[in-house]
C-alpha cells in the first residue's frame, strides 16, 4: 500500500464517527474493510458510499490488503468532480432519513454551482454530443456501428 494513513472500520457507526471527527481534518487515506466472506465485522460498500456522501466525501481506487481485508481510497470530494446518477440517489434517500450532514449539503451546493452536479448526466443517459452527431450523420456505416 502506499504511505497514506489507513482506518479500519468493522462497523458503519466507526466510519460516522470519524468523520464526524475528521471530515476537514483530513485528505486522503485508505479505509480498510473486511470482505465480507471472511466472517469477520464486515461493513457493505453501499453503507461506506453513504456515510461517505453525508459528509461530502467520496471513494475511489479499492485494493487488496490481504485475504480478509479490502482497502477503499477515500478523500473529501474535490471541486469539479462529477457526480454519478446512483450517488444523487443516494443523496436523496439521505436526505429523507435527515443523515447528510453540513459538509454533506455544503458538496452538493457547491457542486450544483461549479457546474459539476450535472457533468455526468448527459453521459449517463447516452446523449451522443452534437460534435460527434455530426461526424456519424457523414457516414451511414459509422452511424450504424455506432448504434450496435
Amino acid at each position: 500500500m502506499s504511505e497514506k494513513e489507513e482506518v479500519q472500520i468493522t462497523a458503519r457507526s466507526q466510519l460516522r464517527r470519524w468523520l464526524e471527527q475528521n471530515h476537514t481534518k483530513k485528505d486522503s487515506l485508505w479505509l480498510v474493510t473486511y470482505k465480507k466472506a471472511g466472517g469477520i465485522k464486515h461493513v457493505p460498500y453501499d453503507d461506506v458510499v453513504e456515510e461517505l456522501l453525508c459528509y461530502g466525501w467520496i471513494d475511489g481506487q479499492a485494493r487488496r490488503v490481504d485475504d480478509e481485508r479490502s482497502s477503499v481510497l477515500i478523500s473529501p470530494r474535490r471541486k469539479g468532480s462529477g457526480w454519478s446518477a446512483v450517488n444523487k440517489v443516494r443523496i436523496s434517500k439521505l436526505e429523507k432519513e435527515g443523515k447528510l450532514r453540513k459538509a454533506g449539503v455544503d458538496a452538493i451546493e457547491r457542486a450544483k454551482e461549479d457546474g459539476s452536479w450535472t457533468l455526468l448526466d448527459d453521459i449517463e443517459e447516452l446523449v451522443v454530443p452534437d460534435v460527434l452527431q455530426v461526424e456519424l450523420d457523414k457516414k451511414e456505416e459509422w452511424a450504424e456501428q455506432w448504434d450496435k
